[in-house]
This record gives structure tokens, sequence and C-alpha cells, in this order.
């Protein structure tokens, strides 16, 4: 073989498949040293060879200072030329760092100390001694090694006070040029064919919470699930603790020959160091902790990292710099893809909005072809039959979803997530209606089913409007408090509700009544809600078939709440025996139903009060009396007090990771012996007072996740959690 022909096939071939001369060993040695090296004639123009170079830049451009040194050699960084530095490095750590760059022969690399000015007073002196002492021993006569010292221009340091000589200017290529650098010669991978332009990572980011960044990220390994093994790494502490992260990393045991998708996580609450994580993750590929335990991806693994970078909410308090450089998926919210569809604007290939996939499921479909319906009939549910066969897909029906949904959402610029909120508990109730005997005009004729549907229709869309709407106030204004503010308080707002239990054949209601000539009224206010909410016809109709809604406050005894109960919830109101010391109001018994309902279509629940309103023993009623309507009427020769179906995590300061994922263990544990005595029997993991804890985050995991730590949880677990109201703390 010929330099050329050797050199070629080095370039192109990730293995030799041939026996080499002593010859051509050397030539292979000649040719890494070179892709190592890169060319440097550039650099010598502007860095000091043999010695020490100091920058100083903006402190947000450092890691941008970093990748346009490399961009001038046209190579991508190695971890062992870079050494940001944090509160967390250590001695060893610049030792390392140095010995390498000044003992290294023969190899011109380019070397980075990336802000020093974090690093304490005794390892900046640690630094200059050590250099000092390797510079003198060092027996090259002619040292290659380029030696750069990024500092903030801001922020002073004893490393930049003691090289203040060898301070250089150095001028910064435009972002664009940083991104085709980065995009093409750094993250450029054929190896990841999940990626249409062939990156072997993208930052997932949106303005807000909520919006689809990790179902991006598993419908992307849905589709190529032959090729990725999926993990998913959630980072919930204040920094991102590499002891903990690379753990994680190292947990994961890959026993397939398939690569790694992993999606990285980061919480808003994570505002230390995120941004050297992700440079390190995604451009140099390698993670360090202090145990020396080192996580490198394989080439063809393919990294997502998740978080709201763009975003500038009051919750985000740390700057994400490396963001603008790094290939990314952006999130759209709602009103942004429909302002998108509106005026004409095709989404980019990284843009991720509503898609035909989402809008075929049949919750998204039953919701919206009732809704549009709904809609274009002025109110009418004549002769409407839902058909999933005939699903309405498409760019035209994508924006009509979109401009539907946002019509009757009463949230000022939703998520995607709290559509789905709305679109699940819908859901759920139009399965209801669709079983009842009362909308089938086969039993009750056309006339009354129609008349009767379209009136169910509308007071499920009034129900949908409270169990999707958000009752805290989400602002950006600087005051914290005021940020949490509840904008809908319990007492002063309307609960109406309205259910068909599972055969169908009965219709409990409670928290409102008709009165003639059709008025929406509130039982406990008795203020009217709402004018002509039902006709006078139907009205009519139904009074011939024994309905009307017209118990007034005073006719809800405890026991006929107790029935309700039971009815809604599907118990066997003869198999309970209520606790004795719990007297159910009104309040309450609605409580109790926004509480199960919520449950059931998997929509977070998180009830507020202060300490002693009686939020734990609401829950613990519930839970009890659907154990013993369910444990009394299985086959099971069991106590109902021999089972445990409320599983009680008390929050304080002290409660770590570690407890909540023993807690979640043992429930899981529990959930199976539950579902081993009737499928309807769920476990309920409680956790109160839980915004007393920093790892808030995992809970928050946990309860819209539904997983821990990433790892898929029990799904017969249910989550709740009790908060106690944010206050200013006193001096």
């Amino acid at each position: 073989h010929d330099r050329e022909t050797l050199e070629s096939s080095f370039n192109y071939s990730p293995f030799l498949l041939f026996r080499l001369t002593i010859e051509e060993l050397g030539v292979l040695l000649s040719f890494i040293h070179k892709k190592i090296e890169g060319d440097t004639s550039s650099l010598q123009k502007t860095l000091r060879q043999g010695n020490i170079t100091l920058l100083k830049v903006n402190s947000r451009d450092a890691l941008k200072c970093v990748l346009s040194l490399f961009r001038l050699v046209g190579r991508a960084p190695t971890a062992e030329e870079v050494l940001c530095c944090t509160n967390k490095t250590t001695e060893e750590q610049i030792s390392v760092f140095l010995r390498r760059t000044i003992l290294a022969i023969n190899f011109r690399l380019i070397n980075c100390l990336v802000s020093p000015e974090n690093l304490k007073y005794q390892l900046n002196r640690h630094f200059i001694d050590q250099f000092k002492d390797l510079m003198k021993n060092n027996n090259n006569s002619r040292p290659v090694f380029f030696l750069v010292i990024i500092t903030a221009d801001n922020a002073p340091s004893e490393i930049a006070s003691t090289y203040v000589q060898g301070y250089r200017q150095f001028i910064l290529p435009t972002n664009a040029q940083i991104i085709d650098f980065t995009a093409n010669h750094i993250l450029r991978n054929e190896q990841c064919v999940c990626d249409s332009e062939k990156r072997s990572g993208r930052l997932i980011q949106s303005e807000s919470s909520g919006n689809g960044k990790s179902r991006k990220a598993r419908v992307l390994h849905d589709a190529y699930d032959k090729h990725y093994q999926f993990r998913c790494i959630p980072i919930h502490n204040m920094d991102c603790d590499r002891n903990v992260i690379v753990k994680e990393f190292l947990s994961q045991k890959n026993d397939s020959l398939k690569s790694m998708m992993y999606l990285v996580d980061i919480s808003p609450s994570v505002f230390v160091g995120a941004d050297i994580f992700i440079f390190e993750l995604v451009i140099l590929r390698r993670l360090m902790d202090s145990l020396g335990r080192v996580f490198r991806p394989f080439n063809g693994d393919y990294i997502l990292v998740e978080g709201l970078f763009t975003c500038d909410n009051f919750m985000i308090r740390f700057p994400i710099d490396i963001a603008p450089f790094l290939p990314v998926y952006n999130c759209l919210s709602p009103c942004k893809s429909l302002e998108n569809y509106r005026t004409g604007q095709q989404p980019q290939s990284n843009q991720i909005t509503l898609d035909d996939k989402q809008l075929r499921t049949e919750k998204w479909q039953r919701v919206y072809q009732y809704l549009n319906h709904y809609r274009g009939h002025n109110g009418s549910m004549d002769r409407f039959v839902f058909d999933l066969t005939n699903a309405l897909t498409g760019k035209e029906h994508e924006q009509r979803c979109i401009e539907t949904f946002l019509h009757y959402v009463k949230i000022d610029n939703p998520s995607w997530r709290e559509i789905d909120n709305f679109v699940c508990f819908l859901d759920t109730q139009l399965r209801c209606v669709e079983r009842s005997t009362f909308t089938n005009p086969a039993l009750v004729g056309q006339e009354l089913g129609s008349l009767f549907n379209s009136f169910v229709v509308k007071f499920m869309i009034k129900m949908s409007e409270e169990f999707a709407t958000r009752s805290i106030n989400i602002s950006e204004g600087s005051d914290v408090l005021e940020n949490h503010r509840l904008e809908k308080l319990w007492d002063k707002t309307f609960h109406p509700y309205l259910f068909f239990d599972e055969d169908g054949g009965c219709l409990p209601f409670i928290g409102f009544r008709i009165q003639a000539p059709g008025h929406l009224m509130d039982v406990v206010t008795n203020q009217m809600r709402e004018e002509n909410f039902m006709s006078q016809d139907l009205m009519g109709r139904l009074r011939a078939q024994q309905v009307e809604f017209k118990h007034t406050y005073k006719d809800y005894t405890p026991q006929l709440l107790l029935e309700k109960l039971c009815s809604i919830l599907n118990l066997r109101m003869e198999r309970i025996q209520p606790a004795s010391d719990y007297q159910l109001t009104l309040d309450n018994t609605i409580k109790i139903l926004a509480i199960h309902m919520r449950m059931r279509a998997n929509i977070p629940v998180v009830i507020m009060g202060e300490t002693g309103c009686g939020k734990t023993r609401l829950i613990a009623f519930m839970s009890d009396i659907i154990k013993q309507s369910i444990v009394n009427s299985s086959d099971v020769d069991i106590l109902p007090t021999e089972v445990q179906n409320l599983i009680t995590l008390r929050v304080h300061g002290g409660v770590t990771s570690h407890m909540i994922g023993e807690c979640i263990r043992d429930a899981e544990e529990h959930a199976v012996r539950n579902k081993a005595i009737s499928d309807r029997l769920e476990t309920i993991v409680f956790f109160d007072e839980a915004n007393a804890t920093s790892e808030i985050d995992l809970i928050r995991e946990i309860m819209c996740n539904h997983t821990i730590g990433g790892r898929p949880i029990n799904s017969s677990l249910r989550f709740i959690a009790a908060v106690n109201p944010y206050r200013k703390h006193t001096q």
C-alpha cells in the first residue's frame, strides 16, 4: 500500500482487518498523530507556544471561546485537553491536567483551563507552583504545547493576575460560524441513524414545561427501537452532582448489540453547573466523578438533553451558555403551533408540534370528534356517533384540532400537558356517556336521546374546564410569593358534577340543580350560574322519566352523600362501615369526587391547605371506603384491616431521594398484593406536606411522569400530594 491509500483506509475504516508491516505501522501512528494534533499553524499567531496564554472574555462566552480555539485547528476538543473549573475541582485534577500539558512530547495539543476564578485560593496557588516545577524539570528544550487560560474579564483570580503578561486579544467568531463548526465537525456522526442530520446529540427545549420534550424522545425511540435501547436519566439536584450522574450512567447495562439513546432530563431546580455538564457530555463526551469513575458514550450512542434552556421564566435560574451552539429540537406550545398554521409557516424539521400519530389515538379522536361536531352544529349532538375508523386527520384537522381545544380549555397559553389533561378527563367521561342507557336512542327514543346527549356533552365540557384549569398563578414576576398565588379558591368556585356509573343505568349528580325554566343553580350559594342551561323540552321529557336535578343544600344528608359516593365510585354500600369519627358533608364529598376522578383520568392531584385542615383525614376516609367495599366483595378470605391501600410519606426537610425511593418500592410491593385481591383495588401513595423538602422535583417526576429516576413505576399506583400554602419566612 502507498501512504495515501493507507491514510484513506485509516480514515474510513473503524476496524483494521488486515496485518501491518513495521513501515505501515509507522504510517498509521503518524496519521493518528496528525489527526490528534490538527493544524496548529493558525494558532501560533495568536497563542504563546510552550507557555501560558491568557484570554479574558465575558463570563458567558468562556465555552464559546473553547470552541473557537478548536475551530481554528479544525477538530473537536477532547476531555483530556479541557478542564472546566468548578468549586469541586481537586488538586489531583489540576496536577494531571498540567502534567498532560507540559510533559507531552511532539503533540501540539491545545490545553484549556476554563474559569479559574471558580477555584479556591489554595488551588490557584497549587496551579502556579505546579506549573513552575514542571517547567523547571521539563527536559524538552522546546516545549510545543499551547496552554490557554480562559477567564472572565470581570472576575479576577490569582492565576490571571500571575500570568497577566501572557494576555492576548482574541476575537470570537460569529455564532453562526460556531454553530456550523459544532454541527459539522464535532457532532457529525454517520452511525446516528435516528437523527435526520446525523448528529450525535441534541437539546430538546421549550419555552415552558409540559410541551412535549419527553414525548419527543420516546417517539424518536419508538421509531428506531431496532437500533437503540432507551434510558432516561433525570437530574434533580440543585447542582449537577457528578457522583450521582456517573453512577446512573454506569448502572445501565446494555446486554444487546443496540446503541444507547440517553435522555437527560435537567430539572428547572438545577442552577449550578448545568452549562459545564452539557459541554462535557455532548461536546467532550466524557463524565468523571470524584472517585475517578469515567463514563464515555460509545460512538453510535445518541444523547438528548431536555430542559428549559431558552426560557426567561422566573423559575429558571441558570444560564445555559452552550445551548445556542448545539442542535436542538424546539417543542412549540399549542398557541405558537396555531400561529404558525394560520400564517402558513411550515414546521421546520427541528420544530415539534401536534403530530398525526397523536391525533390518531382513540382518546384524542373521541374528544376532537365530539367537540368538532358540537361546535360546528351550535351545541347539537343530533345523530352523532363516534367512529374511530373514520379518523379526522391531516394538516387541516391538525389546525382545527388545536383551535377547538384552545377554544374550550379556558387557560391563557396552555401547555400540551394541560390540553392532554383536558382530553383525558373528557375522554373518560364520554366513554361512560356512550355506555349509558340515557343517551341510547334505541331505548329512550331518537329525539330524547339527542336532546339529552347534547346536554350531557355541554355539561361534560364545563366539568372538564375545571379539571384541566390550573389553580395556581404561573407568572414571570420577581415576587416569588405572588408567583405561587392561588388563582382559584375552592370555596369561591362552582363545582357541578354529573357522572354515569359503570353499567350506565344510573345518573348521579351533585353540587348543582336545574331550576325552571332551565337555569343552572349552585346548591351551596343558591346563585344562578348560567341561564337556560337546559331546554324546557328536555326538562319536561326527563321529568316524565322521573329524572330531576332538584336537590337543594338541605337535601344532602350524610346518608345521601354516601349513596352518591358509592354510586359514582362503583362501591357496594352494604359492604361499607364508614368511620364514625368522620362526618360526610357536601363539601368534602365533592372534594373526594374531584380527587378520585382526576386519578381515574391520570391527572396529577395536589391538594393545598393549612396544617390540620383535614387533608390527610380526607384521603384516609376515601381509601378506606374503597378498600372495604372491594375487599368485602372479593372471594379472598381476608379482612380489610389486613390490607393496606394507602401509603403515606410524611415529608419534611430531612427527607432524601433514597427515602422517597424506599417508599415507592414498598408501595409497589403492596400494589402487587392488592391487585391479587382485585383488579379494582388500587394503591395510593400520599406525599403529605410535599413542599417541605428540597426533593420536590423527584416527587414531581413521580406524579407527572410516573417514573422514578427514569424507571417506570407500577401502573396501578396512584399519587396524591398535599402542600401547605406558600409564605414568606420572617427574618
